[in-house]
């Protein structure tokens, strides 16, 4: 899809897998949002939409992208193809269905859906619940369930689905 890294091959080494990707000039989401603390909304529905629409299409394949958050969305800034969106590290990805059976919970819980905080598995509903926490970030400034250095806290916390109310939406 236009809106995601392209995945060219996998390579074993030394019996781990290396994923072949696609290279892009870019600035991922989270590096932007280290630069400046919040987004205008018109640029974020953008960069949501685009990502929205790659979400799509790996969906309709069977694909659960499982970690959807600012670092992996990135942002060329180079050349004819400067802004355009694409969403990436598709590295713990998997095909609808094809859940992992030890119940390690894998993905980054600042932008997890309640119920996979619960413990339930990843779905394309939880990625669309992944991408608007991620959209919340870039217009607040804050992911959706704030900032805690105690990861199992704020896993409780989403697992609640305590969302911070948003201030910066405007009219």
């Amino acid at each position: 899809h236009e809106h995601a890294i392209s995945m060219y091959d996998v390579a074993l080494h030394y019996g781990e897998p290396w994923l072949v990707m696609e290279h892009l000039p870019s600035r991922s989401l989270a590096q932007v949002m280290n630069a400046v603390d919040t987004l205008p909304p018109y640029i974020v529905a953008q960069i949501g939409a685009n990502v929205a629409d790659a979400l799509t299409a790996a969906h309709a394949a069977g694909i659960v992208h499982r970690d959807v958050k600012p670092g992996n969305i990135l942002i060329a800034e180079r050349g004819e193809i400067s802004g355009v969106v694409k969403i990436s590290d598709f590295g713990i990805a998997r095909v609808k269905g094809d859940n992992d059976p030890s119940g390690v919970i894998i993905g980054t819980p600042a932008y997890f859906a309640p119920e996979v905080a619960r413990g339930n598995d990843p779905t394309e509903a939880s990625d669309v619940f992944s991408l608007g926490a991620t959209l919340y970030t870039a217009i607040e400034g804050q992911p959706p369930f704030g900032f805690e250095a105690d990861s199992i806290a704020l896993l409780h916390r989403v697992a609640r689905a305590e969302i911070i109310m948003p201030t910066n939406t405007g009219p």
